[in-house]
């Protein structure tokens, strides 16, 4: 996670980004370090609900919350740039 855009505090579960910071919560906070170790490889729709929540998750959960993500980091939320959907495959970390 040395050249990610993100810096986060797993104790206070804060991510900052530029000059942006924001409380996560549990699940948020999972979501980003999953895509901030990834080194802005696409992670699959199917892997991140695995790993964030249980094998057989809703689609909606994810959704929620990378809009959530994006909301609280994003300089503007409408066309993100930090976490970038990749259609039909799943989301990956850009730089903001």
């Amino acid at each position: 996670m040395q050249d990610s855009p993100v810096s986060l505090d797993p104790e206070s579960l804060t991510a900052t980004v530029g000059a942006i910071r924001a409380r996560l919560n549990r699940r948020e906070f999972a979501l980003l370090a999953a895509l901030a170790q990834a080194s802005g490889a696409t992670l699959e729709h199917r892997h991140l609900l695995t790993t964030i929540w249980w094998p057989d998750a809703p689609m909606p959960n994810l959704r929620m919350a990378i809009g959530g993500l994006r909301r609280k980091l994003e300089a503007d939320h409408e066309l993100p740039t930090l976490i970038v959907t990749v259609p039909g495959e799943g989301y990956r970390l850009g730089k903001p």
